[in-house]
């Protein structure tokens, strides 16, 4: 019975530990108050591809493509499309005062994108495990 108690925590606990602390992490960084949080509902909307990165990673991530005219897109992976996407305007999960373009994997990923500059965006990454509770995952930037 013991054996299994900490099996069970190994599997369960932690995980879910480490998901909380990194929401908590990224929704009191300085990256959410000073770049996100200041940051615009892009207009015009991106079109075209744009160069990806995800702030301190390295990631075969390349970036996104975005085809305004049918609100869809889908990510670059090493050279490949990977992840396809629909894009509508919303207010952001949990900073309910912010409009963000939302990119919708139509599944338990999300992310938001604001614009900082012309050709400049921030994105958060959202995993929606629990209905009503997004867990942020990070922030990712685009440009052109």
């Amino acid at each position: 019975m013991r054996k299994l108690s900490v099996v069970l925590i190994v599997i369960f606990i932690i995980p879910w530990l480490i998901l909380f602390y990194r929401n908590y992490s990224v929704e009191n960084s300085s990256y959410q108050k000073v770049i996100f949080l200041t940051g615009t509902f892009p207009s015009p909307l991106p079109s075209g591809f744009y160069k990806g990165s995800i702030p301190f990673l390295d990631t075969p991530w390349e970036g996104k493509k975005f085809d305004a005219s049918s609100s869809s897109g889908i990510n670059i992976v090493k050279g490949k499309e990977a992840l396809p996407f629909k894009t509508y305007k919303g207010k952001g999960l949990k900073d309910k005062n912010l409009d963000v373009l939302k990119i919708d994997y139509k599944g338990i990923f999300l992310d938001e994108l604001v614009q900082n500059a012309h050709n400049r965006y921030t994105g958060k990454a959202y995993l929606k495990l629990i209905p009503g509770f997004p867990l942020s995952l990070g922030f990712f930037r685009l440009e052109r």
